[in-house]
């Protein structure tokens, strides 16, 4: 192999490991009847072909033929001839490491035929003249990716390792890299280097010499082809937010933290993101890993209590799976404002708070409903004659918004406990008086239905969760719903009432 010198066991080594493997013979078969053939065996099942020769004896007197048989998986069997009295080495053949089924039979004839012949001895034998084996990692290597073989036999030692690392499909071009190991079954990621070309294929190649017991000294030349990734397909990191606030209340268990994600161009697995905080004196207050391409600060040091408030940034270092690393610098500021469980409530005037309206041709909206019910709205259907047997003929519908107060953390999983009620009831001399009450999900459905009553009063709606928060950073959040009747009937709303809970902020008082 061009390039590569490799250090070679001497002969009397050799000679003394192969005198020990052949001193142990086995004993006749107990089995064997009275004109049968007597095989005997050696009682070593492991063994150098080319050291240590595997004698079969025959002992036979009978008129058919005798024959050993080799068989592995994926090979063309190995038939060789037997004599009926005498000894004969085995002849292995070269591909022939490893498990091996042999069977000696007895044939009628002079040839070998599995339906005619009879087994008369067998057992399971595993020679190696070689260390053989297959690459276990996968196609795609980078910088830190260990060449990992599956080596056979097992148990080997005192090994000499020489590698190097060709353009594939070029077997006589000079080495791209080379090195020597004594440790074949790992071999040393290759690091990063200029000398291979991202998207490249290359061959990555070594022969190997040791001892493995009881074989002897073996050497052997493993191959593998693969794809070289030498770029981190990361682009950048995002930050889920500007400010974090790790002060909170001692009674609650929620607690902020920014997070810090991946931007990648590629679906590639990302294997490990460190991160590094530091003030803006450059001095680290808390380092972070985690696997995978997402991580999170809580705002705190090393000693697990709140930074002081400040500006801080955050080195984050993204390894591929591959070992491909790339560096990024984010900013974030530390607040000590203290996130704290809050209710909001506001009653605000039907007509103000209007988006939208659908009024059936039987039906009708009047504002206000009722003398001194400034911004109320009167809701009225009628249901007689033809032309008001439809539901939509007969419907009138009013769609209505609100603002809600910002969470600091800008995420509308912080808000619950959210209720509409409306004070109102039965128009003044409707016979039939109810309203609908429905809430706008994010999923663009009308949710969670109510009906009212025509008692006069406050009448609640469902108490629902943050699923019907609306907007982004630039609308901000706000709530829709809907009230609304058909069937003759009749309702007066003079106000709304809206309650929420919310994660807000306030100072420390101490």
């Amino acid at each position: 192999m061009a390039g590569i010198r490799v250090r070679r066991r001497t002969p009397v080594l050799r000679a003394a490991v192969a005198a020990l493997v052949g001193s142990s013979l086995a004993v006749v078969s107990p089995a064997a009847a009275e004109g049968d053939p007597v095989i005997t065996l050696p009682v070593t099942q492991r063994f150098n072909p080319a050291t240590t020769p595997y004698t079969v004896t025959t002992s036979y007197d009978g008129p058919e033929f005798l024959f050993v048989v080799l068989a592995k998986a994926s090979l063309p069997s190995s038939v060789q001839a037997l004599p009926s009295h005498g000894s004969t080495n085995l002849d292995v053949p070269a591909a022939f490491d490893g498990d091996v089924w042999l069977t000696v039979r007895q044939c009628p004839t002079e040839a070998d035929s599995p339906a005619t012949c009879a087994v008369v001895a067998k057992t399971w034998i595993y020679p190696f003249d070689e260390f053989v084996g297959q690459a276990l990692t996968e196609d795609l290597r980078g910088p830190s990716t260990p060449f990992v073989f599956d080596i056979q036999p097992t148990g080997g030692h005192a090994f000499d390792v020489a590698w190097e690392v060709v353009p594939d499909g070029q077997p006589d071009a000079v080495p791209l890299l080379s090195g020597t190991s004594d440790n074949p079954y790992a071999f040393p990621a290759l690091g990063d280097t200029d000398a291979l070309v991202h998207g490249e294929r290359y061959q990555f190649r070594a022969e190997v010499s040791g001892i493995a017991d009881p074989y002897g000294s073996l050497d052997g030349n493993f191959t593998t082809a693969f794809e070289w990734d030498g770029v981190n397909a990361a682009r950048g990191v995002r930050i889920g937010a500007d400010v974090v606030y790790p002060e909170r209340d001692p009674d609650v268990s929620f607690g902020d933290q920014v997070t810090i994600e991946v931007v990648k161009d590629e679906p590639e697995v990302m294997r490990r993101l460190e991160l590094d905080i530091r003030n803006s004196d450059g001095v680290t207050v808390r380092r972070r890993g985690f696997n995978g391409g997402r991580g999170s600060w809580d705002g705190k040091g090393f000693d697990g209590f709140s930074v002081p408030e400040g500006n801080y940034s955050i080195h984050a270092t993204v390894i591929d799976r591959q070992g491909n690393e790339e560096s990024y610098v984010e900013q974030v500021r530390v607040s000590h404002e203290i996130l704290a469980q809050m209710i909001w409530e506001k009653t605000i005037a039907p007509r103000s708070s209007m988006i939208d309206r659908f009024v059936g041709r039987c039906a009708s909206l009047k504002s206000p409903a009722r003398a001194g019910w400034r911004g109320s709205i009167g809701l009225r259907s009628n249901d007689a004659g033809r032309r008001c047997r439809t539901l939509a003929a007969q419907s009138v519908t009013t769609v209505h918004d609100i603002q809600l107060p910002p969470s600091p953390l800008g995420r509308r999983d912080l808000y619950d406990q959210i209720r509409v009620s409306a004070y109102g009831g039965g128009a003044r001399g409707s016979d039939s008086a109810y309203l609908v009450h429905w809430y706008w999900h994010r999923d663009q459905e009308w949710f969670a239905r109510s009906q009212f009553d025509r008692r006069l009063g406050w009448h609640r709606g469902h108490e629902v969760g943050q699923a019907v928060v609306h907007g982004d950073a630039e609308d901000g959040p706000f709530l829709i719903w809907s009230v609304g009747l058909a069937e003759g009937a009749m309702y007066d709303v003079k106000k709304f009432k809206v309650r929420i809970r919310y994660w807000g902020l306030r100072r420390r008082t101490n």
